[in-house]
């Protein structure tokens, strides 16, 4: 039997570490693309072998098992061939030579009791070590459930804080969670696993348009893991106006404008908010005004100064369109008629059937006495198979 330590030349009691650092120097040694010499690749099989025994903490108990045993038989034939000498030479005169040499008797049954000693030694070591590791198991387990219990008690508190509206509070306990949790590594994958599953359901709310339970997730993910990024601060501000909370809103989408984070829809939906939940057109006018310059400089760095002619009402995006229709809107509240009019060209020829915009583009024209303009509008919505009622009396000619 081969002794795997000598092979690598380490000690019995040698550290895995102190294993792997002997079998890459042999192995460097006797590697046959290195080593040329005939026995090279044959010793280079043996570390091989030995490094697969006694990396594996397993495959090296049995190993020392059957080294040890070995070793027994190896001891008891050798006390057993002292013990035939012995007798044999006492058997002699002191003075007479003895031309009979000594042989040695076999004893199955002596055989049989060493092999039986043998094997319940090894039955004992074996049940020791079960027994050891079992219990190093059982404890790891019992402190993961106990610790398992408090993470999932304190998580339970944080979510109950909020849904009873008391944010900073649970905000406050997501934090001493984390504290608490943060070096323990018996319970680490499980505060992982968590966590992701937070991650994942908090985005299923979100795209549910369960606002407020997609609203409590971002909040604990960013208080538990200290990220927040521009993503996840939109997603915050689109969860606050939903539940009614517009100024919220605001404060976290200005953060966001600041840092040039998708800038013309940020102007957008602050100019919505403005326009829809505070009532406040005049701010309102102004994220649309801003949007509208970021808006022309986009055109004309695609399209250049001809942009007009080359736009494709397909190519714009549905924020830019609704850039277009909340700034007329307001234009034509506050009856600037000829601003108003020129994003609703813009409008009808973004959504060819909005049959509201060609009235109100109609309007604009009239307001300002220019029925040629108002009457070309009707022509051209009637081409495009859109209803509208001649409110105006304009004496249009086909």
């Amino acid at each position: 039997m081969l002794n795997y330590y000598e092979i690598l030349g380490v000690s019995e009691t040698a550290l895995l570490s102190e294993i792997k650092a002997a079998y890459k120097e042999k192995a460097k040694l006797y590697h046959p693309d290195i080593n040329n010499t005939a026995t090279a690749e044959e010793r280079f099989k043996q570390i091989s072998e030995a490094y697969v025994v006694l990396k594996n903490n397993e495959k090296r108990q049995q190993y020392d098992a059957r080294l040890s045993y070995e070793r027994f038989q190896r001891y008891k034939q050798r006390e057993a061939a002292k013990s035939v000498f012995s007798s044999t030479t006492a058997k002699q005169h002191p003075y007479q030579y003895s031309s009979k040499r000594n042989v040695y008797q076999y004893d199955a049954a002596k055989e049989k009791q060493g092999l039986l000693y043998a094997v319940g030694v090894i039955a004992v070591i074996a049940l020791l070590v079960i027994s050891v590791n079992a219990t190093i198991d059982y404890v790891a387990e019992q402190k993961f459930l106990s610790l398992k219990e408090s993470f999932d008690q304190e998580l339970s508190h944080s979510d109950s804080l909020y849904y009873k509206g008391e944010v900073q509070k649970a905000i406050l306990s997501v934090r001493s969670l984390k504290d608490h949790f943060d070096k323990e590594v018996a319970i680490k994958k499980y505060e992982i696993n968590v966590i992701n599953e937070r991650v994942r359901n908090t985005e299923q709310y979100f795209n549910q348009k369960e606002y407020r339970a997609a609203l409590w997730g971002y909040i604990f993910i960013s208080e538990y893991l200290g990220n927040k990024t521009p993503e996840m601060i939109y997603n915050v501000a689109i969860c606050y106006r939903k539940i009614g909370e517009p100024e919220r809103a605001i404060v976290m989408l200005d953060q966001l404008l600041s840092r040039n984070f998708r800038r013309i829809i940020i102007m957008e939906k602050l100019a919505t908010i403005y326009q829809q939940d505070l009532n406040n057109p005049s701010l309102a006018l102004q994220y649309y005004e801003m949007a509208l310059e970021s808006i022309e400089r986009s055109f004309k760095a695609t399209y250049g100064n001809a942009y007009r002619l080359l736009v494709s009402a397909e190519n714009v995006s549905p924020t830019y369109k609704a850039i277009y229709r909340g700034a007329a809107n307001l234009y034509n509240q506050q009856q600037d008629w000829e601003n108003s009019a020129k994003l609703l060209e813009w409008v009808v020829f973004f959504e060819p059937e909005n049959a509201m915009a060609y009235h109100s583009l109609m309007e604009a024209y009239v307001q300002m006495g220019n029925n040629r303009r108002a009457c070309r509008t009707l022509a051209k919505a009637e081409k495009n198979n859109v209803e509208i009622n001649n409110t105006f009396n304009l004496a249009c000619s086909n």
